[in-house]
């Protein structure tokens, strides 16, 4: 935490990283300007990693399931990076967590640089919207469905087209707005008929969407 005092306006900022050398405390800079710094609580070294680690006799006999047979899944869920909760389902731990937020930081740098604006979509949607689009009844049994206590038929979203397209359409935008570069990072939902790879063909996954809107199809490609 970063604190002024020098007969100005109060200013807080969170440091992050930054003077990560430096001792924790409150250090005299400028006179009666004074910083105080919060050094991060949790290293790498400290993360909550539990490990199961399989012993090698029992890895060459073990039976062709998900975790044993997919080596990148294995590796992770030894090493405490995720942890398996249901078929098709991982918990991501805290080690996954700091290399998602890493990855999503340089993600957003990049798309933010080109013009690209962050949005956050429900993981649900309304059975009619996808019905518009036909893919209520075309998409089959992938596409996990329910009734909210209203007896409104629902889904879990796997992908958020119908989502973001009614978003946009239900406001007036002028060409000079255009192109409109719209994007998230979320959950997506499947119901996988046999989940394997781990992360890669799970029920539950986390995924980057851009959707641009453009005047007419030649600006679009």
């Amino acid at each position: 935490m970063l604190l002024y005092r020098n007969n100005m306006r109060s200013l807080v900022s969170e440091l992050g990283v930054l003077n990560m050398s430096m001792n924790r405390g409150v250090m005299p800079m400028y006179g009666s300007c004074w910083v105080y710094v919060r050094r991060l609580k949790h290293t790498v070294s400290k993360l909550y990693q539990p490990k199961e680690l399989t012993p090698q006799e029992k890895l060459k006999t073990a039976k062709k399931i998900e975790e044993a047979s997919c080596k990148s899944s294995r590796l992770m869920k030894e090493y405490g990076i995720i942890k398996s909760v249901g078929n098709g389902y991982f918990a991501l731990l805290p080690l996954a967590i700091r290399s998602i937020n890493k990855l999503t930081k340089i993600i957003d740098e990049e798309l933010e640089s080109v013009g690209c604006q962050r949005l956050i979509l429900p993981h649900t949607a309304t059975a009619s919207l996808w019905k518009q689009s036909g893919r209520w009844q075309g998409m089959g049994p992938e596409l996990i469905r329910y009734k909210d206590r209203h007896d409104q038929d629902m889904l879990l979203c796997p992908t958020h087209e119908e989502t973001i397209t009614s978003l946009v359409a239900a406001y007036d935008i002028s060409s000079k707005e255009l192109p409109l570069r719209l994007y998230q990072i979320g959950s997506k939902f499947r119901a996988e008929m046999k989940p394997r790879f781990g992360l890669i063909r799970a029920n539950e996954f986390l995924m980057k969407d851009l959707y641009t809107f453009d005047k007419d199809p030649q600006s679009a490609k």
